[in-house]
C-alpha cells in the first residue's frame, strides 16, 4: 500500500508527467476531425436520427460509397497515431525515469534520449502485437483439433468441450503473457537493455525470478485500475444525468469536461508506470 500511494505521490509532485499524453490526445482529436472532414462523415450526420437500426442502414451505406477513402482513413490514422505513440512512450518512461532516479524531470533531456529508445519501443510493441496473435492462434487451433477429434462421435459435446478448453486456455495465455510482458518498459529503460529481444528476455526472467511479486504487482494493479473504471463509469452518469441548457457556456463546459476525463483517465495509466518503475528499482533483476 505504501508503494501504491508513494506512486501517486511522485505523480501529484510531476504534473510534467501528463504533457506528452495531452500531447497525443490533442493530435488524435486533430487527426479525428480531419479525418471527419475529408471522408465526409459530417454530411449524413444530420441523416443519423431515429433508431439504431437506421443509423447502422446510414453508416453501411456511406462505408459502401467511400470504401477508398474510409480506408486511406483508417490505415492513415493508425499508423500516424501507432508512431506518435511509440514516442509519446518514450518521453513518458523518459521522466518517469528521471522521476524514480530522484531527479527533476526534464521534458528536453527526455526529448534528448529520445533516439535512443525510439525504434526499440516501436519494435517491442510490434513483437507483443505478433506474440498476441499467435496466441490466439495457438488457442484456435488447439480448440479445433480436440472439436475434430471428438465430433465423430458427438458434436454436441465437442463443440462445447472444444469451446471449454478455448476460454480455460485463453484465460490462461492472457495472464501468463501480462505476467511475462509486464515490466518489459522498466527493464528497457532502467537497465538501459534497448535490445527488444533482451528486454523480452529479460522480463521473462523477471516472472522465472519473482512470480510472487509479479503476480502481486499485477493484481494491485488490476484492483485500481478497476476502481478507477467504476469511478470514470459513475462520474459519466452524473455527467450525463445533469442537464446544461445549449447556451455561450454548453460548448466551453463540454471541452472542459472532456478535457478532464482524459485527465482521469491518464492518471490510472501514469500511476501504473510510476508503480512499475518503483517496483523494479527497489528489486532490480540480477546480471540484466
Amino acid at each position: 500500500m505504501f508503494r501504491v500511494m508513494q506512486s501517486f505521490k511522485k505523480l501529484h509532485q510531476n504534473p510534467i508527467l501528463f504533457v506528452p499524453d495531452l500531447f497525443y490526445a490533442l493530435v488524435n482529436y486533430i487527426l479525428i476531425t480531419f479525418i471527419y472532414s475529408y471522408i465526409g462523415f459530417n454530411t449524413i450526420s444530420s441523416d443519423l436520427t431515429g433508431d439504431f437500426g437506421s443509423q447502422v442502414e446510414v453508416i453501411g451505406q456511406f462505408i459502401s460509397a467511400n470504401t477508398t477513402q474510409v480506408l486511406i482513413s483508417g490505415i492513415t490514422f493508425i499508423a500516424i497515431t501507432f508512431f506518435i505513440g511509440a514516442g509519446v512512450y518514450v518521453l513518458r518512461y523518459n521522466l518517469i525515469k528521471q522521476i524514480v532516479h530522484d531527479k527533476k524531470p526534464s521534458l528536453w533531456l527526455a526529448w534528448r534520449t529520445n533516439h535512443e529508445y525510439y525504434y526499440n519501443v516501436i519494435l517491442i510493441r510490434i513483437f507483443v502485437y505478433i506474440i498476441s496473435i499467435l496466441a490466439v492462434a495457438f488457442v484456435i487451433l488447439l480448440s479445433t483439433i480436440f472439436y475434430l477429434v471428438i465430433n465423430p462421435f458427438n458434436a454436441l459435446i465437442a463443440t462445447y468441450f472444444s469451446l471449454l478448453i478455448a476460454i480455460i486456455v485463453s484465460i490462461a495465455m492472457i495472464l501468463l503473457l501480462k505476467w511475462t510482458l509486464l515490466f518489459r518498459y522498466p527493464l528497457m529503460f532502467l537497465t538501459n537493455k534497448k535490445n527488444p529481444f533482451v528486454v523480452l528476455k529479460n522480463s521473462l526472467r523477471y516472472f522465472k525470478h519473482n512470480p510472487a511479486l509479479v503476480i502481486y504487482t499485477w493484481v494491485v494493479i488490476l484492483a485500481v485500475l478497476i476502481s478507477f473504471m467504476l469511478t470514470g463509469l459513475l462520474l459519466n452518469l452524473i455527467i450525463n444525468a445533469i442537464s446544461i441548457p445549449i447556451t455561450f457556456i454548453a460548448i466551453p463546459l463540454a471541452i472542459i469536461l472532456g478535457i478532464a476525463m482524459i485527465i482521469f483517465d491518464l492518471i490510472s495509466q501514469l500511476w501504473q508506470a510510476i508503480y512499475l518503475f518503483t517496483i523494479l528499482k527497489e528489486k532490480p533483476l540480477k546480471n540484466p
